[in-house]
């Protein structure tokens, strides 16, 4: 038959994209989303998933609350050891207060160790402690890592149960950032399960105690040049020491190995935040109010947000979860055009802010903040005229 050909080829590769879909990869080769299906079918994943999408869901969700429970267990040991007296006003400081903290003292850490005190015995211990240095990094990650998942999840979400609308390229790009995510936070929790505290004197990490009497030493040293000139050998001992213990943790060698989807997230971001600069100066968004550009000031308000509109697509095609970008392409959306057009960039925004208007328990005991309240009034809005917004 003449159609045989044909059908022949339609199977075969309607075979070989549902394969790809199956064996979907996120960058530590475990099971991820993909970035072969459409907005459509990535949609799908939390409206009828199937049994490998529900269980990478769920194994996503266990990665992230394994690590938070890491996470405390880390903050409790460090304030039992006292780490938290290097922090101002210490009963109320977390861990993102203390690694802080550590970094600022860095400069100065002979100048306090000099100076002695619980301040000093702090320092002096972290300064010690590879485990703790080998954790800063894992820790700090985790925060971006985790919010995006929280907001790539959410986007994908709002397009079954919401008005957000997203093309193919977005939903992609969408679920690339998940996967690359996830598979950093595997990576992050194997690494806090290997840096565990075990009270076993061979564990991966455990301090030499004879640093702290050599420390001790180098701030008795005289005179301070030589006593600097110790210090700075120390730090590159107790570096060569945090290096070796790198090289058995999984992050920095996942890290080395996806350098460069790492440069292109970092790349989106630039350009994302490139053009949501251009939105905010078309908009006339403070301080681009107080002196605008020649060539903006020439504009009217309709063709400035026609502009800010361009700019606000051209970035979100490129970066969909900026959420700053996309409320602001809501309002100039919203000032050009029928408020249920504007609609879906508005419930963008929220979503990525993680408030669904039909459902309470996402706004119950939250204070919104004025751009969420905007976001969310023009969501539950019906009608409204045109060209209101902004004037």
């Amino acid at each position: 038959m003449a159609f045989a050909p044909r059908l022949v080829l339609f199977l075969t590769l309607f075979a070989g994209a549902a394969a790809a879909q199956e064996q979907s990869e996120a960058p530590d080769g475990r099971p991820g989303l993909g970035t072969v299906r459409g907005a459509h079918e990535l949609g799908r994943v939390f409206t009828s998933p199937s049994a490998r999408e529900e269980e990478l869901l769920q194994a996503l969700e266990e990665t992230r609350s394994d690590i938070r429970v890491l996470r405390e267990m880390v903050r409790r040991a460090y304030r039992a050891r006292g780490y938290f007296d290097l922090v101002r006003d210490s009963s109320e400081a977390d861990l993102d207060a203390l690694h802080a903290r550590f970094a600022e003292s860095e400069p100065i850490g002979l100048d306090l160790i000099v100076g002695g005190g619980d301040v000093a015995d702090a320092y002096a211990a972290m300064l010690v402690d590879l485990r703790f240095q080998a954790r800063l990094p894992l820790l700090a990650t985790f925060e971006r890592e985790d919010r995006e998942i929280t907001m790539g999840l959410a986007l994908l979400r709002a397009s079954q149960d919401g008005y957000v609308e997203l093309k193919d390229n977005e939903a992609r790009a969408v679920a690339g950032r998940i996967d690359l995510a996830a598979a950093l936070m595997r990576s992050i929790r194997l690494d806090l399960d290997v840096l565990r505290e075990r009270g076993d004197a061979q564990a991966p990490g455990e301090p030499d105690p004879n640093w702290i009497v050599e420390l001790i030493g180098i701030a008795h040293t005289r005179p301070e040049k030589a006593r600097r000139e110790a210090y700075v050998s120390f730090q590159r001992k107790i570096d060569r020491h945090r290096e070796r213990l790198e090289t058995v943790l999984f992050w920095p060698r996942l890290t080395r190995s996806i350098s460069t989807q790492l440069d292109r997230r970092v790349a989106v971001a630039d350009a994302s935040a490139a053009h949501l600069d251009k939105v905010q100066r078309y908009l006339l968004v403070p301080p681009h109010d107080d002196d605008p550009a020649p060539e903006v000031a020439a504009l009217d308000g309709d063709d400035r947000h026609r502009y800010a509109l361009s700019e606000g697509l051209r970035g979100l095609s490129v970066d969909p979860l900026n959420e700053d970008l996309t409320y602001w392409t809501a309002v100039a959306a919203a000032y050009l055009y029928a408020p249920h057009e504007a609609r879906q960039w508005f419930d963008r925004y929220l979503a990525l802010r993680g408030i669904r208007s039909h459902k309470e328990a996402t706004l119950r005991g939250r204070e919104l903040n004025s751009k969420e309240k905007l976001a969310l009034e023009r969501v539950r809005q019906a009608f409204q005229v045109p060209g209101t917004l902004g004037r």
